[in-house]
């Protein structure tokens, strides 16, 4: 946090392949962290992003309207495996 701002990386949309509860993250959010580690950009964001293959639970802490929400998910559970597959992604 910077004077009062969260620093992270705004959501303004999905790809049309990405599940719609990835992470329960929405459009508008701020993605502050991936498993502890800062997000200020979407480089970041991708190279966290593509370190979780062998991670087995993932957390990602958001900004929603001022609220810090954190998710945890099982990465290793098949009926997560699809969306932490997309997350890892990311980059394309």
């Amino acid at each position: 946090e910077t004077a009062g701002q969260v620093i992270g990386l705004r959501i303004t949309g999905f790809a049309e392949e990405a599940p719609a509860d990835v992470f329960d993250v929405r459009k508008g959010d701020i993605l502050v962290s991936i498993n502890g580690q800062k997000v200020k950009s979407r480089a970041d964001a991708v190279r966290i992003a593509q370190s979780l293959k062998d991670v087995k639970i993932v957390t990602v802490v958001i900004d929603r309207r001022g609220n810090l929400v954190t998710y945890r998910v099982d990465a290793q559970d098949p009926r997560n495996r699809r969306k932490v597959r997309y997350f890892e992604g990311f980059g394309g």
